[in-house]
């Protein structure tokens, strides 16, 4: 057990060392072409006035672009425009995006600052809570495909670009859907079981609802617009590493020398070698991109790493007049969609815990960005239609020609003769009305009955009257009565 430990422990050394020599190996061989051909002095003086003068007139701006999304950002979120942005979008996001509506929070944070808002919005649980695990590994595709897109809009506006910063914004969110199917598919196809898995569970703690203190109107702008303004700046401080060093060396690298042909140790000023390559490949990218120039190709390159440093690349452009609106199409939609994202993938699939799945979000994103980049170009100039000249237009008219000539005349086709009209059916004859039933007559009133004449009414029989003297008169009464009785007492006493 000891000796195969020891094994292990000395090949683990071994490749430390070997992986040391190699990387020196590739320093030291840049270094010394570029002495080479520029001059050690020289060259060291270009590194630095590059470096210098990117600080100055871009890094800079580009802070002061951070600054000012990053307080209009944060007032959007503090009054509740984020909100609205989100329900507005939600119906998109499971059609296009096959997410939960939940997702375009993400979505509009990200577009406002950068690629890791999406994460720090990940480690909410009631956020994630929404997500299976498969859609919430694909959030890191799906975030990036929208960081810093406001930053590259507004950069490309300012030197007058309208139009084609907002085709490049569609191309991007073409881009966005194929990274982020393509990377649900892949993690579905190695990890059956996130399919259905949801990617966390809320506890009692987690629904605790926290009560703020109430502010002021005004109070809530202040504080908004310091706090995105000093996010914006936390941005800016951040992407001054990739501008300054990885925009450096590309300049170095598509630059050549002086007006002159020599090499004066001024800025900007480099060895020629992407643009050697463009030369060489440069059909592929005039077909996939429309570049009319091979100088073209370090903003892709560059957004690779950081689309801070290839927004650098662009004054540069611009001032060599190598820019046109394609081309600003192209680098709005790659630069948005890549955003970057070999730089920040890994660490965000790390703190989101699933660090073996970076190869595949890597191949889904390339993909992606590449599709990005297609979409627009083919609104300003399809590839087929390349500047005359050009190995793809050459290709191309050769095509036509020879199908011209080798082409054969189909045969004409008899025409089909016409069948003929069906005979009209008759009209079939209604059926005659029946005669109406005659009405039934009503039964005729039996006479009313009359009513029974009343019976006489039977006379009161008279009452004997009586006689004066006591003595009354009785008809045929018994004249032998001789008293008259009032009550129970003998009244009259007759005779």
């Amino acid at each position: 057990m000891s000796l195969t430990r020891r094994y292990f422990r000395t090949l683990k050394r071994a490749r430390h060392r070997l992986s040391g020599v190699i990387c020196l190996s590739i320093v030291v061989a840049l270094f010394a072409g570029l002495a080479i051909t520029m001059g050690a002095a020289n060259m060291l003086n270009t590194i630095m006035h590059t470096a210098h003068d990117l600080l100055l007139n871009t890094c800079f701006f580009l802070m002061a672009v951070c600054v000012i999304t990053g307080a209009i950002g944060r007032l959007f979120v503090e009054f509740g425009v984020v909100d609205l942005l989100e329900k507005i979008l939600r119906p998109l996001m499971k059609p296009l995006f096959n997410l939960p509506g939940m997702a375009s929070l993400g979505a509009v944070l990200t577009f406002l600052s950068d690629n890791p808002a999406i994460i720090t919005l990940s480690q909410d649980k009631r956020f994630a809570s929404h997500f299976k695990k498969y859609q919430f590994i694909s959030l890191t595709n799906f975030g990036t495909a929208f960081g810093m897109g406001l930053i590259v809009i507004v950069f490309m506006m300012g030197y007058g670009y309208f139009k084609e910063p907002l085709i490049g914004l569609v191309g991007a969110i073409g881009g966005c859907i194929i990274s982020t199917r393509l990377m649900q598919h892949f993690v579905k196809k190695t990890h059956p079981e996130y399919a259905d898995e949801p990617a966390c569970e809320l506890t009692a703690a987690d629904l605790k609802v926290e009560h703020e203190e109430y502010k002021s109107v005004f109070l809530r702008i202040l504080n908004s617009l310091l706090d995105g303004g000093r996010t914006g700046v936390d941005v800016g401080l951040a992407i001054i590493p990739g501008v300054i060093i990885i925009s450096s060396l590309v300049m170095i690298l598509t630059f050549s020398a002086s007006a002159d042909g020599t090499y004066t140790g001024a800025a900007y000023e480099g060895v020629a070698v992407l643009p050697w390559l463009g030369e060489k490949i440069g059909f592929v990218f005039q077909w996939l991109f429309g570049f009319n120039d091979p100088h073209l190709i370090g903003f892709p390159i560059t957004a690779l790493g950081a689309v801070g440093a290839a927004l650098g690349l662009v004054p540069k452009f611009i001032q060599e007049g190598w820019v046109d609106g394609n081309a600003i199409c192209v680098f709005t939609a790659i630069g948005m969609c890549w955003s970057g994202f070999l730089s920040t993938h890994t660490a965000m699939l790390d703190s989101m815990h699933y660090r073996e799945l970076t190869s595949r979000a890597i191949l889904s994103h390339t993909i992606g960005g590449l599709f990005a980049a297609i979409t627009p170009s083919a609104r300003f100039r399809h590839p087929w239609s390349a500047a005359p000249g050009s190995p793809v237009r050459q290709v191309s008219s050769s095509l036509v020609v020879y199908a011209a000539t080798q082409s054969r005349p189909s045969p004409v086709r008899p025409v089909r003769p016409v069948r003929p009209a069906r005979p009209v059916r008759p009209v079939r004859p209604v059926c005659p009305a029946r005669p109406v039933r005659p009405v039934r007559p009503v039964c005729p009133v039996r006479p009313v009955r009359p009513v029974c004449p009343a019976r006489p009414a039977r006379p009161v029989r008279p009452v004997c009257p009586v006689r004066p003297g006591g003595q009354f008169f009785s008809g045929g009464m018994d004249k032998k009565m001789t008293k008259i009785f009032v009550g129970s007492k003998k009244v009259v006493s007759l005779p």
